[in-house]
């Protein structure tokens, strides 16, 4: 949620106070408000390190013209393209369509296609594949940020996609965990399920949400899918489960004992 404020309403320095009234019985909307202290800290670095990239390049030309396009809020950066052993210093300017972007042409292609590629931005490396024309999807970190990228093409254009994402606390707690003994150690990932029994709106329409949207789809994707695995959260939802579907009652004992569904041990 943004909440957006007159400027004559704000004062550098001094507090804003904001009153919520609640209206509107019947809706499933609910308000949460927390205590953070840094707000205005974490808001600030966001905005300094957080963006996007696009990098476009030519597949049918031997010498093909690559653009870069940013967020026009990076307009007068400079960006250095490094392609084997291509270099090019480049300056983003905003563009016709509100972004800001940067072209250079690019020599030799076929003695380039596999040459490693990286992308700075003011010194800081923000893109590094293996080739280029690389496609598939990766996850980077940053010194603060978690940088996404996903390469794909088509028969005229190969594009790559990166997302950089301010997230400093997980990037601290993955390097926790690489400089430490559980380095070497394997991360489990478990598909598990979490609702409240009156979280959303009433415990009847809460049941149905739990058949329709979770438990029925589940039970398709387990039968579809024999290395899927689930944990369902408490023996409460397979008990309302079966209620309306009793037909169901065998293939969901097989699911459990096969250890392809689990649930916990607590009853709601």
């Amino acid at each position: 949620m943004i909440l957006t404020l007159p400027t004559a309403s704000v004062h550098t320095g001094k507090p804003v106070k904001i009153k919520v009234t609640g209206g509107n019985d019947g809706s499933m909307a609910w308000y949460m408000t927390f205590q953070c202290s840094d707000a205005a800290h974490f808001l600030k670095e966001q905005a300094a390190h957080e963006g996007w990239l696009d990098l476009v390049v030519e597949k049918n030309s031997n010498n093909p013209i690559a653009t870069i396009t940013a967020p026009v809020t990076w307009k007068g950066r400079k960006v250095t393209a490094f392609i084997g052993e291509q270099m090019f210093n480049l300056m983003l300017e905003q563009d016709a369509s509100g972004h800001s972007e940067a072209q250079f042409r690019l020599h030799n292609i076929g003695l380039t296609r596999n040459a490693t590629l990286e992308v700075m931005l003011n010194q800081s490396p923000v893109v590094y594949l293996p080739g280029l024309f690389w496609e598939g999807g990766e996850y980077q970190l940053g010194k603060v940020t978690l940088i996404r990228q996903k390469g794909y093409s088509d028969q005229q254009l190969w594009k790559l996609e990166t997302r950089i994402i301010y997230s400093p606390q997980l990037v601290r707690s993955v390097r926790d965990i690489t400089s430490s003994v559980l380095r070497n150690g394997s991360v489990g990932l478990m598909n598990s399920s979490h609702q409240d029994i009156a979280w959303m709106d009433s415990p009847e329409k809460c049941m149905i949400d739990r058949d329709t949207m979770l438990l029925t789809p589940l039970m398709k994707k387990l039968k579809m899918n024999p290395d899927y695995r689930f944990n369902i959260e408490d023996v409460l939802m397979i008990r309302e489960y079966l209620h309306r579907h009793p037909e169901v009652r065998n293939v969901l004992s097989q699911f459990l004992l096969n250890g392809h569904l689990q649930c916990g041990a607590s009853y709601n």
